[in-house]
């Protein structure tokens, strides 16, 4: 049992401190997932993050990845033991994935925080895997006792809600599953104070004798009762956190041809499980014959939070010995083609600016998606993002997210003919999803950007279910022709990624799909410099006579060659986007 963190709590200042808690374990996953929450937190003041890993000792990954947020973090780790594994035991005599973990991180918090000092801060359970606007966390920040509020995607449901009366009290659960148990609520859908948990030493989450579902309820019934709840998020009547789940990728062709050098850290761990990936994809496949209407809530303004260069405190490390834990012109005429932009590029600062193309379609994790991305854009500097709706008209939903974001954007929508959508025909008569609308982004700048303004920029096509290091956004900003770099978990492999010879430039590429396409590539491993997309008219993704997986090559053959490309990611050696199985 190690501890790790960069200062020790509490702050001099006023806010009260948000100490997050996350448990995480090792899963293919597992960087991506964190490497978007990290996206996600970076924005929040005055946060603390407990980080506890389900293993005997603290990885590299994880480590490395804490120490370059730069963020108040503490490391933990406690391994689950296999005898009380989820997957090893029957539902009543296991433990939820976590336990242990969330914990140690409680335990921590008492050894470290004396409940004496005044310290004021809140205390939450944020899973790697979840989606979180950043009102949330302004919401739950002054809670004095426990703040509860709604959570999408759990309980076969859109969305579980505390029930609140007309004096703005918690009388009830919207739940389907056990509405009678103490606290029927999820993980992700309460907040308690932590004076409230300095004083409770006897509170943890319940080891044995806990029933499925009850986990949240044998910790809150030792902390308050129904009538200390705090309703947030309007009365509960808006969703602010989803409990979105990512498949576990399918490594199918890993392992052949000599694929792929393990040395790449995407990350992958050592074990595999068959019955965790049931257990991870099942709430998807639940998700998806549970099409009901879309909530037409709309995202609560996103502040702008400036990140400092400054140093990171050192940071110290300790072992607390005890054993046990309870704790085209192929662009067709469109006839519904709207733009709404909040101000026209180009602008006059000397950055290139960044135009990510993002494709989006209506489904019911539209807008945790969209919420997830846009906390990761929000950090990038210079941007111009562009949001194509595949839809006979803008919707009300997206409208309001974009416009709460306080980005510069354009939104623009067209629909894709039912008769080419690729549900509806065979693999090579019909587009792949977004084929249209990045066509129409690509006829949007060139029609708005004159090619001899001398604007800087770059184009990306950024799909709005993929994970971003912000790292790859500056990679790619001074973009000479087409840049190119690995993207992890595509075409049953861990990465795929660029071949770079002993001059630094790309020969092939290194995938087992049809390594002889012209461009054996995805759609997030390249960006194109934007005067090379106004300088070539030519230039669509094409919508006829291209095979499954050569739409990269159908955009990219009328701007380079191989042998324009450059090589980033440290010569194609990183993992910057990672793209997540919906």
């Amino acid at each position: 049992m190690k501890y790790v963190h960069s200062h020790s709590p509490p702050w001099s200042d006023a806010l009260p401190t948000l100490h997050v808690i996350t448990p995480t374990y090792s899963r293919p996953v597992q960087k991506a997932e964190l490497t978007r929450l990290t996206n996600t937190l970076l924005h929040v003041p005055k946060l603390h993050w407990l980080v506890v890993e389900d293993a005997a000792q603290r990885t590299a990954m994880v480590s490395r990845l804490l120490e370059n947020t730069g963020m108040n973090y503490t490391h933990l780790n406690v391994e689950t033991p296999p005898n009380i594994k989820v997957l090893k035991k029957p539902r009543n005599a296991r433990i939820p994935r976590g336990t242990m973990q969330r914990n140690l991180a409680l335990r921590w918090l008492r050894e470290n925080i004396n409940s004496s000092s005044g310290h004021k801060g809140v205390v939450y359970f944020a899973d790697d895997d979840n989606t979180y606007s950043l009102e949330l966390f302004e919401e739950m920040r002054w809670t004095r006792k426990a703040s509860v509020w709604p959570v999408a995607f759990v309980g076969g449901l859109r969305y579980e809600s505390p029930k609140i009366n007309s004096q703005g009290k918690v009388f009830g659960w919207r739940t389907v599953f056990d509405p009678h148990r103490p606290f029927a609520i999820d993980m992700a859908g309460f907040a308690v104070n932590l004076q409230l948990i300095l004083s409770k030493p006897q509170a943890y989450f319940k080891l044995k004798g806990v029933k499925g579902g009850y986990q949240e309820s044998s910790l809150l019934q030792d902390l308050v009762t129904l009538s200390d709840l705090e309703p947030k998020a309007s009365n509960c009547t808006k969703v602010l956190v989803w409990h979105t789940r990512t498949e576990r990728p399918l490594l199918v062709n890993e392992g052949k041809k000599g694929f792929t050098n393990a040395n790449v850290e995407v990350d992958m761990p050592k074990r595999k499980d068959i019955l965790e990936l049931v257990f991870l994809a099942l709430p998807w496949t639940l998700l998806i014959t549970l099409w009901l209407q879309r909530a037409g809530n709309s995202l609560p303004p996103v502040p702008k939070v400036n990140r400092t260069g400054a140093s990171k405190a050192h940071q110290r490390s300790f072992r607390h010995h005890e054993s046990c834990i309870i704790k085209n012109k192929h662009i067709p005429e469109i006839t519904r083609m709207k733009y709404v932009h909040s101000h026209s590029p180009p602008w006059s600062d000397a950055l290139p600016t960044l135009h990510v193309i993002t494709p989006t379609y209506s489904r019911p994790v539209q807008k945790a998606e969209l919420t997830r991305l846009t906390n990761t854009l929000l950090h990038v500097p210079k941007l111009h993002w562009l949001v194509v709706e595949d839809a006979a008209q803008r919707t009300a939903m997206v409208s309001r997210l974009l416009e709460n974001t306080g980005m510069n954007y354009t939104h623009l929508n067209v629909e894709t003919p039912p008769d080419l959508k690729v549900q509806i025909k065979p693999r090579n008569e019909s587009i792949p999803r977004g084929t249209m609308q990045r066509n129409l982004a690509l006829r949007w700048l060139r029609e708005n950007i004159n090619s001899s303004s001398g604007h800087k920029g770059v184009v990306y096509f950024a799909d709005d279910d993929n994970t971003y290091s912000l790292e790859l956004f500056e990679e790619m900003r001074w973009t000479r022709k087409a840049s190119v770099w690995p993207v992890a978990f595509v075409g049953g492999l861990r990465y795929e990624s660029p071949k770079i010879n002993s001059q630094g430039k790309v020969f092939g590429w290194r995938t087992v799909f049809d390594p002889h396409r012209p461009f054996a590539i995805d759609m997030a491993g390249f960006a194109v410099n934007l005067q090379l997309i106004l300088s070539k008219p030519q230039a669509y993704f094409k919508l006829k006579g291209v095979k499954g997986g050569y739409q990269e090559s159908s955009l990219l053959q009328d701007l380079v060659t191989l042998s324009d490309l450059e090589p980033k990611a440290s010569n194609c050696t990183k993992v910057s986007p990672k793209p997540e199985p919906s």
